[in-house]
């Protein structure tokens, strides 16, 4: 299982899924209760600043509820426990966000940021 994922049972993941797809604004509110922090864990382990995390993040919510929540109807336990399938995709959210553009002009802004005239030390830029 998932590091930092809540064990619930096949029944228990199935039965969130299910509140999801009944009412999307109570059962997303504890979808993101329960599975938030995984999530958040397997962004962190990109090292990205908190601000691209937190981009990161709404990414891979999106993910989850376009198209009616067609990722969460899609999930089968049989494949996978839910914790594994949302590490899955949260690590090819992440991925995409790395590789894409804005995310390479965003941080190519702020390295350039601290060598335009700033004092800061190459300590500075790598604790960004």
């Amino acid at each position: 299982m998932s590091e930092g994922a809540p064990h619930l049972s096949r029944e228990s993941q199935e039965d969130l899924r299910t509140r999801i797809l009944v009412d999307p604004n109570k059962g997303w509110a504890e979808f993101l209760e329960t599975y938030g922090p995984l999530m958040r864990n397997v962004i962190g382990n990109f090292r990205l600043p908190p601000e691209d995390q937190q981009d990161v993040f709404q990414e891979v919510s999106h993910t989850l509820i376009k198209d009616d929540y067609r990722a969460i109807r899609e999930w089968r336990h049989e494949k996978c426990p839910l914790p594994n399938y949302l590490a899955v995709i949260t690590v090819r959210v992440t991925i995409n966000f790395t590789k894409s553009a804005f995310h390479r002009n965003s941080m190519r802004s702020r390295f350039q940021g601290v060598g335009d005239g700033d004092s800061g030390s190459i300590l500075d830029l790598l604790e960004q």
